[in-house]
């Protein structure tokens, strides 16, 4: 993540979505990506996502939200669990 001297950011950590970039970054913030990626991928997204909500004084409430979406596909109420 963290390049040479180039300091550690926030979207660098995790970046919000821009749903208008690009069909990938829409089912994104659509969290209609979720169902379709494997269980470790998932885990790992939620341990970033945890460390910038940890940092960020004001979490955009985007954030919150995909907590809530990863929490429930890796705990199987939200649609299947692959992986």
């Amino acid at each position: 993540m963290n390049r040479g001297d180039q300091p550690l950011t926030l979207d660098g950590i995790y970046p919000l979505p821009d749903p208008l970039t690009s069909l990938e970054s829409y089912q994104r913030h659509s969290h209609l990506d979720l169902p379709l990626r494997a269980r470790v991928d998932l885990l790992r997204e939620r341990d970033r996502l945890r460390l910038r909500l940890l940092l960020e004084e004001a979490p955009d409430p985007w954030l919150l939200e995909r907590m809530q979406r990863l929490t429930e596909n890796l705990d199987g109420t939200r649609g299947p669990r692959h992986g």
